[in-house]
């Protein structure tokens, strides 16, 4: 049995009144809305997903929320989204980097326009995401482990919650923390996961914000940077940037 944080907290509307205006406004409906719209201009020819569907290629969009498209669905809402159970759990434990070594042939390097690819036997879905194929949704706490848990991949993984993972984006002000999977490494570019912006706000209840940079100098590193605190059971650990 597990407790989720949704229903142990109340929404905090105004839980980054104390962070800088960087971080109140991200992952907005609005944003969602503006990046929509920005991947309809992705969408190819109804004639180009029959030819490569009958190669069993399949093509894919993650959004903000962590939802899971067709490439080519009109409009993409919650109505819309990919729910089977058992197909997202599948879905997204198999994503991975899509780049020339996994190419399996030179027609498949036209599709590195793609950062993400997910196989299913002999079936290869590439994937384009708003920001990262992983989000976490939801934090919940395990009664048998005592352990609070990280909710991804539609509610069907989960990994423990590591608060000294967690970063802030420069560019963006969103929440990311570390991800692990079958074949993807915690600590590498692609093991970062995006955390919901209602999660972001519920542990942002918890966060201390500095003021952000002005400007950070051509070659610094920005991980180095420690933009926050955030306060977890009795405990304080530093939130590093990301650009």
């Amino acid at each position: 049995m597990a407790l989720s944080l949704r229903r142990l907290w109340k929404p905090v509307p105004c839980a980054w009144r104390r962070a800088p205006h960087e971080l109140r406004g991200f992952s907005t409906a609005d944003e969602d809305k503006y990046l929509e719209l920005k991947q309809l201009k992705d969408i190819k020819t109804e004639a180009f997903y029959d030819l490569q569907g009958q190669k069993r290629r399949y093509f894919y969009y993650v959004d903000l929320q962590g939802r899971l498209f067709l490439e080519d669905t009109r409009p993409k809402n919650i109505a819309t989204s990919l729910k089977s159970a058992k197909f997202l759990r599948f879905f997204f434990s198999q994503v991975r980097p899509n780049g020339i070594s996994q190419c399996k042939s030179k027609e498949e390097k036209q599709f590195l326009e793609y950062p993400f690819r997910s196989p299913c036997g002999k079936e290869m879905n590439f994937i384009k995401c708003a920001d990262r194929p992983f989000v976490f949704d939801d934090l919940r706490k395990s009664e048998q482990e005592d352990k609070w848990m990280l909710v991804f991949g539609g509610g069907e993984l989960s990994m423990p919650f590591q608060p000294e993972t967690l970063r802030i984006s420069l560019s963006t002000g969103r929440l990311y923390h570390d991800v692990q999977t079958k074949h993807v490494a915690s600590g590498t570019s692609e093991g970062i996961a995006l955390v919901r912006s209602q999660l972001a706000v519920e542990l942002g209840k918890h966060i201390d914000v500095h003021d952000f940079p002005d400007d950070v100098d051509a070659g610094q590193d920005v991980s180095a940077l420690v933009i926050g605190e955030f306060k977890w059971d009795n405990r304080r650990y530093a939130i590093h940037a990301i650009e």
